[in-house]
């Protein structure tokens, strides 16, 4: 079974679906309205608060990730197979959380790995031993209910690459790692976005000059891309977005000089730049779009 994405109402915290309309409704500053609540609600602090919360398996969702909710049976001292592909995931998917919870019969499985165990869900089939929940014998064939959330990117959608690989560092709390690929995904988009619409206008050996040695990524962001925007009549990024953007790249530089970042990143710092990221990438997208740029 898929699920959609969604996200709960920051007021009665119900489900919303989550729809690209939503995004093109914050960035014009039109309203939206809980469908259950009827409340109106900001759906930056909606996004922000889930990936606050830890709320992965939501946030996932905002990056174009699927969920599915798979049904197994565990019976006692027997292994039990998953197969992705059998189940509506692609072999060659990346999954990014998994949630088991088992219902009546006292068993809860274990995954199982060989004697090099990954860190991350490799292939297209995970094995899963049962064990009792309590120290009881009473233990019977239970029904485990599997919530996968997964990606499947191509190799050439760098940014999307990039910002799934800064929410799994984020994920295990490592903050910092989240750090670099958060900026290559909205550098990178950003750089390609100018240079479509530039090279347009001018020589594509003149715009790549301009963009690699004359506008670098704070020009662009700071001043070609509003500049742009503003002539074109186009909605400007919101100046907490862009602020964000901003410390994101401070940081990486600080990265690169230094290898480490001046402060420790926490939680919530770390959480509000990823929304930023995760908000500028879809702000770029919907410009592009705007701009006629593909």
């Amino acid at each position: 079974m898929n699920i959609a994405p969604w996200v709960p109402c920051t007021n009665c915290s119900a489900p919303i679906m989550v729809e690209s309309v939503y995004i093109e409704k914050y960035f014009k500053a039109e309203p939206i309205s809980c469908p259950n609540c009827k409340s109106e609600i900001d759906w930056w602090v909606t996004i922000q608060q889930s990936i606050r919360e830890k709320k992965l398996n939501l946030a996932f969702s905002i990056l174009e990730a699927k969920t599915n909710l798979i049904n197994l049976q565990l019976v006692p001292e027997q292994r039990t197979r998953v197969k992705l592909s059998e189940n509506g995931i692609p072999p060659d998917a990346r999954v990014l959380y998994m949630n088991y919870t088992p219902q009546e019969g006292g068993l809860f499985p274990i995954e199982i790995h060989g004697n090099v165990p990954h860190r991350r869900i490799i292939g297209d089939e995970i094995w899963v031993y049962p064990i009792p929940i309590s120290n009881n014998n009473s233990v019977s064939t239970t029904k485990v209910s599997v919530m996968i959330t997964w990606v499947k990117h191509s190799l050439n959608e760098i940014s999307l690459l990039n910002i799934t690989d800064a929410f799994e560092a984020y994920s295990i709390n490592q903050y910092q790692d989240s750090i670099i690929p958060a900026n290559v995904a909205v550098e990178s988009a950003l750089s390609k976005l100018l240079s479509k619409y530039i090279s347009d206008i001018v020589s594509k050996k003149g715009t790549d000059n301009f963009l690699k040695n004359t506008a670098t990524y704070s020009s662009q962001l700071n001043i070609v891309l509003p500049l742009i925007v503003a002539t074109k009549g186009l909605t400007l990024l919101p100046d907490n977005i862009r602020g964000l953007l901003n410390r994101l790249r401070d940081l990486r530089n600080q990265i690169a000089h230094e290898g480490n970042t001046k402060n420790e990143l926490t939680k919530t710092d770390t959480a509000d730049i990823l929304c930023a990221a995760l908000f500028g990438l879809k702000y770029i997208a919907l410009i592009g779009a705007e701009l006629g740029v593909s």
